[in-house]
């Protein structure tokens, strides 16, 4: 399988990262914190995620590689499998909710045939597994080398997963799982140095059955007693039942017609209240309506505002229309820029024509002069540039009269501003025109104060038409005591029907209050009054005819209740008696059993005890013949590996050492010159490359013909150029696509991917 290109999206501190791979030997160069091994561990991320969990108080997998900004991990990968390309995108998102530590993650995977464009599910649920055929933990100590743990291998899964594929020809069909479960059934069933298992537990449950058998005719004689004395503790709950039903019967009369009493009282005070929402009304019938009253206040306010404004507008607008006019200047010209633009353009053309001028005269002085010499030497030639001095000379004299021309504007635009250079002309434009400006800003807002001044008469007018109308509603609704139609002011009009209305609305208030009060007293009755029962308590007085031992008052009423009370906690003291006789009776009888029942149960736990000893014989025999099995396995598997290390380690360096040696968990050793040394006490350099060489032998052995890349983040970081260069060699003839990534300066002279460039 080889990587042919990677794509991220967001991990880590990389963001649109692309990177081209080749099928051999890629160096992989970047300077500290340019991200290689994020890089690394992307990979590892695209066929088996990152994982969440913290291990020795360092952050988990997944708290390191999501991106900070976007709170994902996110790329793709194309690969080149068995003869078909396919591509793997995988999306980690991560979310803390609001107010609480607790991390939401959602997580997508899809793998596509490029060919087809069709999603290929069956490698999805897990692609590591498909495409390299072992789990996670295997990768990571085989092919995968990250740089927290450099090149070491933890050889408890691996060992096991190597002698899983060797025995079953399968990594996941797992041989010590297999045992131990073996091992756990054997345990279940039970214990070698101990008493527990269920074969013990049954052991135990047949003595138990002997023992109720024996007991459940000693209890015989007990639970007929204990029946005897129940049957009288419930004569006796009886009676207590009956007294107090009698006695909550008379209070409930009693609470019945105390809230029937209070419920007349309550309708007689709605009645008041009642009484006094007719007199309200009927004052209310002689008022104008409260809307109108408003509309009216409204109005008058709004009148004596609108003719205020018009005032204010008829006076800004005067003070506008005078400042506009003092602002004027009649003897201004009419477009003074224009004059400044001839002014300046007059000035740029006389000195054009000066410069011009005087070239002439230069040209023709320079060409007398040569005439004069041609004369001298007697050559005809003088003539000629006497001809073209006298040309220079006119033109000469053309150019300083059309100077004089331009000069001569100047002045005369000097003489219309009564200034003398280009600067006052300039200041008196500027001038001019601010002056201008603020007249026609003056006369924009007068123009705006005029508009704001007709539509203050129009509202007027407006105004004074409806204050007329309600004015004259007024007179309808007070005819008798009112008549506005002498009043030619409508504001006067207006005023005078308000002062009515409210003299009306005060006598009405006084109606109001009288009513407020009469409703307040029958609702602070009613609120004492529980409605919802009113109606049962009085069908209860109705249908219930009255006792003799009922209550006729408080008094007599205390003395049933603490009486009903007394008898309540009797009745509780005689059901916990009851209560506590009745479970000790429920317990006799729980143990007493029916013999026949009993020994039929003994019967079957000890049939059922005879089959598991059975199965007991068999599991152990099952569990020593697979031990041995997987100890012939080792004995095989792991010398095959170590000498294929061997052969690496000793051609990496040179000969110096002969040889490796590795336990059952690949706890590495050095042979040199017969002693064999810890990899602990080698140097840090070449205890990496004896390890490097490990994890190629077992990838060979592992994963066959898939060939897997080989990834190692600074596994050469601590070999010396030479050996760097061996273990090069050494991954190069793996047949595997290997991803070396370092930060060494010498590795530049190898074909190399700057991270650099991929970005």
């Amino acid at each position: 399988m080889t990587i042919r290109r990677i794509h991220i999206s967001a991990f880590g501190p990389l963001r649109n990262f692309d990177c081209e791979l080749y099928s051999g030997m890629n160096v992989i160069r970047g300077d500290n914190e340019s991200g290689k091994t994020s890089l690394a561990m992307f990979i590892k991320f695209i066929f088996y995620g990152l994982s969440g969990r913290s291990l020795d108080g360092e952050p988990s997998e997944r708290k390191k590689y999501v991106n900070w900004d976007t709170g994902s991990a996110e790329g793709y990968v194309i690969v080149g499998h068995e003869g078909k390309e396919y591509r793997i995108e995988r999306t980690l998102s991560v979310t803390v909710r609001a107010g609480s530590d607790k991390e939401s993650v959602r997580e997508s995977l899809t793998v596509t045939d490029t060919a087809t464009g069709g999603r290929v599910p069956e490698f999805e649920e897990a692609p590591g597994s498909e495409f390299f055929g072992v789990a996670e933990q295997v990768f990571v100590n085989t092919v995968f080398s990250g740089q927290a743990g450099r090149s070491r291998i933890d050889g408890s899964d691996t060992a096991a997963a190597v002698e899983n594929m060797l025995f079953a020809a399968d990594e996941t069909v797992n041989v010590k799982k297999a045992a131990e479960r073996l091992d756990k059934y054997r345990r279940l069933l039970h214990h070698k140095k101990g008493s527990g298992g269920e074969i013990p537990t049954l052991k135990e449950k047949c003595t138990e059955l002997r023992a109720r058998l024996d007991e459940a005719s000693a209890n015989s004689a007990e639970i007929i007693e204990l029946e005897g004395a129940v049957a009288n503790q419930t004569k006796t709950e009886a009676e207590l039942i009956s007294a107090i039903d009698a006695d909550s019967a008379a209070l409930t009369y009693f609470e019945a017609e105390k809230l029937c009493a209070e419920g007349n009282d309550a309708k007689l005070a709605d009645k008041a209240a009642q009484t006094a929402e007719d007199d309200l009304r009927a004052a209310l019938a002689m008022c104008c309506q409260p809307s109108k009253l408003d509309d009216g206040r409204r109005l008058s306010t709004a009148i004596e505002g609108e003719r205020a404004g018009e005032a204010e507008f008829s006076e800004r607008l005067y003070e506008l229309e005078v400042g506009a006019a003092n602002l004027a200047d009649p003897t201004s010209p009419a477009d003074p820029v224009a004059l400044l633009e001839e002014y300046r353009g007059c000035a740029a053309s006389a000195r054009t024509f000066t410069i011009m001028g005087v070239i002439s005269a230069v040209l023709g002085l320079s060409a007398g002069c040569v005439s004069a010499l041609m004369y001298a030497m007697k050559s005809q030639i003088y003539l000629v540039l006497l001809g073209v001095a006298a040309i220079f000379a006119v033109l000469c004299g053309v150019f300083f009269i059309l100077r004089g021309k331009k000069i001569s504007r100047m002045n005369g635009i000097c003489d219309i501003f009564e200034v003398d250079d280009e600067s006052e002309i300039a200041g008196e434009v500027e001038y001019t025109l601010s002056r201008r400006a603020e007249a026609d800003a003056l006369l924009i807002r007068a123009e705006s104060v005029r508009l704001s001044l007709e539509q203050s008469r129009q509202r007027i007018e407006a105004l004074e038409t409806e204050a007329c109308a309600i004015a004259a509603s007024f007179e309808d609704c007070c005819k008798a005591d009112y008549d506005g139609g002498a009043m030619n002011d409508a504001l006067e009009r207006l005023s005078a029907a308000i002062a009515l209305g409210e003299r009306r609305q005060v006598a009405a208030e006084g109606r109001r209050a009288a009513y407020e009060t009469a409703s307040a007293v029958a609702a602070a009755k009613w609120e004492r009054i529980p409605k919802d029962k009113l109606a049962s308590a009085a069908e209860y007085i109705k249908s219930t005819p009255r006792m003799d031992n009922f209550p006729v008052d408080d008094a007599a009423a205390d003395i049933i209740r603490r009486n009903l009370s007394f008898n309540q906690a009797k009745l509780d003291a005689l059901r916990k008696k009851l209560h506590a006789e009745e479970i000790e009776l429920a317990s006799k009888k729980a143990v007493t059993e029916s013999p026949a029942m009993l020994w039929e149960e003994l019967s079957a736990t000890l049939e059922k005890l005879k089959m598991l000893n059975l199965r007991y014989e068999a599991v152990t025999l099952a569990e020593e013949t697979l031990a041995a099995a997987g100890e012939n396995i080792r004995r095989g598997v792991i010398p095959k590996i170590v000498k294929m290390a061997s052969s690496l380690f000793s051609a990496a360096t040179e000969g110096r050492y002969e040889s490796l040696g590795a336990g059952n968990a690949f706890e590495l050793s050095a042979v040199a010159d017969g002693h064999t040394r810890d990899s602990k006490l080698l140097s840090a350099g070449t205890e990496d490359l004896a390890y490097v060489c490990l994890r190629v032998a077992l990838a060979t052995e592992l994963f066959g013909d898939k060939r897997p890349p080989l990834i190692f983040d600074e596994s050469l970081a601590f070999m010396d150029p030479v050996r760097s260069a061996a273990a090069k060699d050494a991954l190069a003839a793996s047949g595997h696509q290997v991803l070396l990534f370092t930060c060494k300066p010498e590795d530049a002279a190898d074909p190399t991917i700057l991270m650099s460039r991929c970005r």
